[in-house]
């Protein structure tokens, strides 16, 4: 009996934890997309001194929250987003819009590719 309550206190702990992870990452993913499609809808506005600022702040944002994120997430995505996330700026700057769009797809991509590698289904605990 004693052995089948310990396992049961593992189990709910590591219940906990998954829940934790999944909250976690939902939560960075949805304030770091947000602040991305902004920037992204500044710069199809013509904004393009709100679409470098909102581009900073998600990557601001990033490195808040990376740390956090980097106790549930393989580091290796961490650091794929995090590149993706800090070219946004730097084209943003350069006035082309081609670029920044595609850099804009490509961190929205790695953002929903970490955002869906946490979601517990059967391909992720297989």
């Amino acid at each position: 009996m004693k052995r089948l309550i310990a396992s049961f206190i593992i189990i709910i702990i590591l219940g906990g934890a998954c829940y934790l992870g999944v909250c976690t990452t939902q939560k960075a993913y949805n304030d770091i997309y947000e602040t991305v499609e902004n920037s992204e809808k500044h710069m199809r506005n013509g904004e393009e001194s709100l679409a470098k600022s909102a581009a900073l702040k998600a990557e601001e944002i990033w490195i808040e929250k990376e740390k956090l994120l980097a106790v549930f997430i393989n580091h290796e995505l961490l650091d794929e987003v995090g590149l993706k996330l800090s070219q946004l700026e730097p084209f943003a700057n350069e006035k082309t819009k081609e670029e920044f769009f595609a850099a804009v797809n490509s961190a929205k991509t790695a953002l929903i590719h970490m955002r869906s590698g946490q979601v517990p289904s059967v391909e992720t605990v297989m």
